[in-house]
């Protein structure tokens, strides 16, 4: 499916490609050895149709390498003595991997439809190359559709009118016996009657079993008309729309082509993955009396979750959250910083927490001095953060950090890392490459944080392994950003 593509390309290289000069005299008038070009003395021409060259291109970059295509009128489209650009034009020109499989769907408003049920083997055409867009869809082929769709293994049928030798007999037996098709009161299935647009909607939803309905219908559908629920779920699930009159039409006839639009929305909604059932964490945070602690800053979060709320009056909290395992913190001045690392949320529950905050007593952190050493407990390592600095830019804020690690010890050692803690719960982790430190060598390094400028520093720590910290360890080194 082509618009209007133009290829420009030098006359040298069609000169190479498709005749010898020396030669052209000897052509004047016939058709050239690709198959896809005349010449006289004066022009190159191209066919009105697509050489045996172009129908072997396996895609358009080498239809336009090998320069060949049709032009409707078979115009001149070089003249020989000029030694200029020319045009070929692509319209219209359809590769053969890009063919369609029935010559009557092309731009139709069905074609992804059709093609999506082709694609899944689910339908095919008639001898003449067609799907039949606008034929009438019968039970049978319905049923036979269906059992393709839903794997439904064979069954004979018991229906007075449905022969064994019948073309969709054992699907129809397939059908009736998962409940998805069902006969009449007298013991017919009438395989050659067409179906309508109610008997789909109703067919639908029961071989899918969709629920719901809708708070608004079609004008030509009221409560009272037998299909009515099921083209109210239809409605809600928004497989359906109607015509421009808001009508329904329910007793019209399906073409092969609205059948396929019908069952094409439905398997699409299917593919789609279904909303999770949501999950509530309700808490509590209260100090060492078990008083309500009001405006704490509680946040949840994983690598792609990031909520924040602050407790009410009450000292309580909500978040609603799917099923994932999460980082809880809470963060209050004046308060020792909670945090759990390991909050796992099973889906569809609530999960209740009561959490205490105990007080700092205005001491806070023992931060370091900047410009002193200080040996790491956990790793052995000597660290001086030579200057800390904050950078105010238009958007955010930058907290420069320089510092040394020194190997004072007599094995080599792996390189630790910074990380910076926030006020809110928040942390930004020191990310980067690290190697080994031998004894007796000096790392010298820098590291910028990045943070909005709502944010206020809490503290920056320092350790072996402080990734998955959710709050500032008590025997680890901190230096203070303020």
């Amino acid at each position: 499916m082509k618009s209007l593509i133009k290829i420009v390309a030098l006359f040298s290289v069609l000169s190479a490609l498709f005749f010898n000069p020396s030669t052209t005299n000897a052509h004047n008038g016939a058709r050239d050895e690709l198959g896809g070009h005349f010449r006289t003395a004066d022009c190159v021409y191209m066919l009105h149709e697509p050489t045996a060259l172009a129908k072997s291109a396996e895609n358009m970059d080498e239809l336009k390498a090998l320069i060949t295509t049709y032009n409707s009128n078979a115009t001149c489209v070089k003249e020989l003595n000029g030694g200029m650009n020319f045009e070929v034009d692509l319209e219209g020109y359809v590769l053969p991997s890009e063919k369609l499989p029935f010559n009557d769907i092309k731009g139709h408003w069905a074609q992804d439809d059709i093609l999506l049920l082709n694609e899944l083997g689910l339908v095919s055409g008639f001898q003449d190359g067609s799907y039949g867009v606008n034929k009438k869809i019968s039970r049978a082929e319905v049923a036979a559709i269906m059992a393709r769709h839903m794997e439904l293994p064979n069954a004979t049928p018991n229906f007075k009118d449905v022969s064994k030798n019948f073309w969709a007999a054992n699907q129809i037996g397939a059908v009736a016996e998962a409940n998805v098709m069902n006969g009449f009161v007298d013991n017919t299935f009438k395989p050659t009657k067409i179906i309508t647009r109610a008997e789909i909607a109703s067919l639908l939803v029961r071989a899918y079993e969709l629920e719901g309905t809708a708070t608004e219908n079609f004008k030509d559908v009221p409560k009272n008309h037998w299909a009515y629920e099921p083209i109210s779920t239809l409605v809600e699930y928004g497989l359906v729309s109607g015509f421009s009159d808001h009508t329904f039409r329910p007793e019209n006839q399906l073409t092969r082509a609205e059948f396929a639009a019908f069952l094409a929305r439905v398997i699409r909604a299917g593919d789609m993955d279904p909303e999770p059932e949501l999950s509530s964490i309700v808490g509590l945070v209260v100090d060492e009396d078990g008083n309500p602690i009001e405006d704490a800053n509680v946040v949840l979060a994983t690598e792609d979750v990031y909520t924040t709320e602050s407790t009410s009056v009450d000292g309580t909290f909500n978040f609603t959250a799917q099923a994932d395992r999460y980082t809880l913190t809470v963060v209050k001045e004046g308060y020792e910083t909670f945090a759990d690392n390991e909050l796992v949320v099973d889906e569809d529950t609530v999960v209740e927490l009561e959490i205490m905050l105990a007080p700092t007593d205005g001491v806070g952190y023992d931060f370091l001095e900047v410009n002193k050493p200080y040996v790491s407990s956990d790793n052995g390592l000597t660290v001086q953060v030579t200057s800390l600095a904050k950078v105010s830019k238009t958007n955010y804020m930058e907290y420069q950090l320089n510092y040394t690690e020194t190997n004072n010890t007599k094995e080599t050692v792996d390189q630790g890392a910074f990380k910076l803690f926030f006020t809110d719960g928040t942390a930004d982790p020191q990310y980067g490459i690290f190697t080994e430190i031998a004894p007796g060598e000096t790392y010298t390094g820098s590291h910028v944080f990045q943070a909005p400028l709502t944010k206020s520093p809490l503290a920056l720590e320092y350790g072996a392994d402080v990734l998955n910290n959710g709050k500032p360890s008590d025997d680890t080194l901190k230096w203070d950003f303020k």
